[in-house]
C-alpha cells in the first residue's frame, strides 16, 4: 500500500514538472514590422519594436490599439460642407495632425447645409473606437466655427465625422481642433 501511494505521488510530481515545461502563449509578442492583413481571432497582440505601437486582431483584421502618435491622418469633405469644399491639415506654427489630435481648416463651398462637414480618417485601422473631441479653432480667425459644433462627432475604427447643427456660410474658411482617446 506505501509502494503503491509513494509511486502514485512520484507520478503525480512528474506530471507537474511536465506540465510547467508546456510553453504559455505571451499576451504581446515583439515584431520587427507592423503585421497587417487578415488574422485569426486569439493570437496574442503584436508590438513593433522600433515604434512602440501595438497591435491586436480585431474582427479579422489587424488594426492599432488606442489612439498612437505617430499616425497619420488623411481628410475627407463631405457633402454638408458644400461643392468644391477643401480640407486639410492646418500646419502653421509646427502644428501636426495625427490619431491623437490636431488642427484642422475647412474652405466650405457652395450651397453648405446641415451634417458631417468632413471625415478625419486614420491611415491605419483602430482596434476600438475613439472617444473624439471637437472644438472651435484655436484662437484662430474666423471664430463662427464654434456655432457649428453640436458637441457630437461620428467616432469608428477608420475615421470620426465632425457635424456642423447650423448651415456653414458659404466660401468660408474655418478652424477646428480635434483630441481623441480610447473609449
Amino acid at each position: 500500500m506505501k509502494r503503491l501511494l509513494l509511486l502514485s505521488l512520484l507520478f503525480l510530481l512528474s506530471c507537474g514538472i511536465v506540465w510547467a515545461q508546456i510553453p504559455v502563449a505571451p499576451l504581446i509578442v515583439p515584431v520587427a514590422t507592423a503585421p497587417s492583413g487578415s488574422c485569426v481571432s486569439g493570437l496574442p497582440d503584436q508590438q513593433v519594436v522600433s515604434t512602440g505601437v501595438l497591435y491586436s486582431c480585431l474582427s479579422g483584421v489587424w488594426g492599432v490599439v488606442g489612439p498612437t502618435l505617430g499616425q497619420t491622418v488623411t481628410f475627407t469633405p463631405q457633402t454638408a460642407a458644400g461643392t468644391g469644399a477643401t480640407v486639410s491639415c492646418y500646419t502653421a506654427s509646427g502644428n501636426q495632425c495625427s490619431n491623437i489630435s490636431g488642427m484642422v481648416y475647412l474652405h466650405t463651398g457652395s450651397s453648405p447645409t446641415v451634417g458631417v462637414l468632413f471625415d478625419v480618417n486614420w491611415t491605419t485601422p483602430l482596434a476600438h473606437s475613439q472617444n473624439c473631441t471637437v472644438s472651435a479653432g484655436g484662437g484662430l480667425p474666423p471664430e463662427t466655427a464654434a456655432a457649428l459644433l453640436p458637441g457630437t462627432n461620428n467616432s469608428g475604427t477608420t475615421s470620426f465625422g465632425v457635424e456642423a447643427n447650423v448651415a456653414p456660410s458659404a466660401s468660408t474658411d474655418y478652424y477646428f481642433m480635434y483630441v481623441c482617446s480610447d473609449k
